[in-house]
């Protein structure tokens, strides 16, 4: 049915369920009126002629009263009768032209003020109903209303009613066809268009004329929606066309497929490999496609794809998986297979990925001969180096042996040199004149810088022979044992000596370390020979995780464009005003070297220098602290 239609019938519904709601109120209504309402009409009668009536009552006057009487029920056709009791409770007056009616005598008798009875009449149904001539006094007025005449009068109203009603709602199905058609018509013209739209028509919507302000707005929000689809649509499409670019520009061989594991694309390494073009393999099963079996048993491989929809998760094929193209080639395959969820979460298709590893197996091949090779080199290497090991172990303790010897076999000849000079000096002292003495003290004194030269050659050679014993010792401690000695063999030097608050301790082996703080103190007490007071500081500070340690003292200094030779050994870098072997750093850095550290220079000439190093510590002792 036609909207136009629908709405006649729409407005002819709702005016014959108007007229007849109207028809049924206006029946209940008059209804009531003549029922309930009666009493009130009546009273209004009576009292209207009341004080006439009551006067003429009182002076005995009967004919005017009766007179009265009758031209009001002539002059309204719903009443009956009327008729007036006196104050002695007798028939005083009356409407009816012949006599009082016998039925009417119980109600002359009996009624109370007030009361109301439905007689039954051959003339039909008369309500009588008795009202007080004057309150309080006992003369009353009897009125009949007459029910039938009464129900004339309400069927009348409501012809007239119904009449109006169908007067109204004729004009009112007139004017809704006319709406309807002002309605439906831009409606059709509109469906018209989105119909031709939705068959693929690209116009767009037209203005449709003498269409309604609301139309209009729904003619917008069509052109709107219909805009927003095209849009919509070209960005699929351009989404469309990106992916299948992502897919087709891919190393690896993809294949899509539905929930029922139908193939649904596949980009153009998958359509080498499995040998199917896509037009071809799209809605097949993908155990057609994509047939796979195990390389070593030839039995097929369970379908990934299947897996992947039973259990929803990212799932891989084993090793050793081959797959056998349509033209029946084969090629080893790694693959994985990834659920496709929409937005709501459930798994709508799967995505398999998969690639050719015959030159990852080819490689992994030759690997594993270079890795073969490489251990044979490696056993080789192994065994020369066990060797170049146990030949070094001998040089060593040849060499341990030879600066025994050496030192034993050059010890001897100085003794004896210093032996023999002393005794050259006490008993030919009186021979000697003051240049052979001094000849005698400079032989002395050069036997005694020979001596302590082998002393430090052997230090620095049992450095690197002997095994490094860590335990926990104290750098603050050891630093003050130092300094004490130095300052016992010059007591007339002013020397500070700063230590941090810092924890010194550190695992190293004791006597290396000594060793070390001796030749580092050593060296600062020496150069600051020429400041008073002189300072030499112990300290530590953590430069990136890890604990430096430094002495530091403001005595000479050097050069820093000489740093390089510092720790060299024999390299001096300052003149004869400073004794020494140019041996002590470079027993501090052999030191430093083998408990796993790090030393290093900085200084100014004349303005001191600082020494830096670190000693490699275990995990255990860094946490602690």
């Amino acid at each position: 049915m036609k909207l136009s239609s629908k709405i006649v019938w729409l407005v002819a519904s709702l005016a014959l369920l108007f007229g007849i709601a109207t028809n049924l109120l206006l029946r209940d209504t008059v209804q009531r009126y003549a029922g309930e309402s009666a009493r009130q009409w009546t009273a209004s009668l009576v009292h209207a002629i009341a004080e006439g009536v009551a006067r003429n009552t009182i002076d005995g006057n009967r004919l005017p009263v009766r007179r009265q009487l009758q031209r009001l029920v002539s002059e309204d056709e719903v009443l009956a009768y009327i008729f007036l009791v006196d104050f002695e409770g007798r028939l005083f007056a009356h409407s009816f032209d012949s006599g009082f009616p016998v039925a009417l005598l119980p109600r002359l008798r009996e009624a109370a003020l007030g009361d109301a009875q439905l007689l039954h009449t051959t003339e039909g149904d008369i309500l009588d109903i008795a009202h007080p001539l004057i309150e309080g006094m006992t003369a009353r007025v009897h009125v009949g209303v007459a029910q039938q005449r009464l129900q004339a009068l309400v069927d009348t109203a409501r012809r007239d009613t119904l009449l109006i009603i169908v007067l109204v709602a004729l004009p009112g199905i007139f004017f809704a066809m006319l709406l309807g058609r002002r309605i439906s018509r831009p409606l059709q013209i509109l469906s018209t268009q989105v119909q031709a739209f939705g068959q693929g028509a690209q116009e767009d919507l037209s203005p449709i004329e003498g269409a309604d302000p609301e139309v209009a707005v729904l003619v917008d929000v069509f052109r709107d929606m219909i805009r927003a689809r095209t849009l919509a649509y070209v960005t699929l499409e351009e989404r469309e066309e990106h992916l299948s670019r992502t897919l087709d520009s891919i190393g690896d061989a993809v294949i899509s497929t539905d929930a029922k594991g139908r193939v649904t694309r596949l980009n153009p390494i998958a359509e080498q490999l499995t040998g199917w073009d896509a037009g071809a393999a799209e809605g097949r099963p993908l155990r057609e496609v994509f047939h796979i079996v195990n390389d070593t048993s030839r039995e097929p491989v369970e379908d990934p794809v299947q897996k992947v929809l039973e259990t929803g998760r990212v799932v891989g094929l084993a090793n050793h998986t081959v797959l056998i193209a349509r033209d029946g080639k084969e090629y080893p395959i790694a693959d994985s297979g990834a659920p496709i969820r929409n937005q709501a979460g459930s798994i709508i298709g799967v995505i398999l990925v998969f690639r050719d590893v015959s030159e990852e197996y080819r490689l992994q091949a030759e690997l594993l001969q270079h890795r073969e090779h490489l251990e044979e080199l490696v056993e080789a290497r192994s065994r020369e180096l066990a060797q170049s090991n146990a030949a070094l172990r001998a040089a060593l303790k040849e060499l341990e042996s030879f600066s025994y010897s050496v030192s034993h076999d050059l010890r001897a000849p100085l003794r004896s040199v210093i032996g023999f000079t002393r005794i050259l000096e006490e008993d030919c002292a009186g021979a000697l004149d003051d240049d052979c003495r001094v000849h005698l003290r400079r032989i002395v004194g050069a036997a005694h810088q020979m001596s302590d030269l082998i002393d430090t050659l052997l230090t620095l050679s049992r450095i690197s022979s002997q095994p490094v014993l860590r335990q926990t010792v104290d750098l603050g401690d050891i630093a003050g044992a130092i300094l004490q000695r130095l300052h016992e063999a010059e007591p007339g030097r002013r020397v500070q000596l700063l230590r941090c608050d810092e924890d010194l301790t550190v695992e190293a082996d004791p006597k290396l370390v000594e060793a070390l703080l001796d030749n580092l103190l050593g060296n600062a007490w020496k150069y600051t020979a020429g400041r008073d007071p002189a300072r030499i500081e112990l300290g530590v500070e953590v430069v990136d995780g890890e604990r430096v340690f430094f002495v530091r003292d403001n005595g000479a200094g050097f050069d820093m464009c000489y740093v390089d030779r510092l720790f060299t050994a024999f390299q001096r870098l300052h003149g004869a005003e400073f004794e020494g072997s140019g041996i002590g750093l470079a027993t501090a850095a052999r030191i430093v070297r083998r408990h796993g550290g790090r030393i290093w220079g900085e200084g100014e000439p004349g303005r001191g220098a600082t020494f830096s190093f670190t000693l490699e510590e275990s995990p255990d002792t860094l946490d602690g602290r």
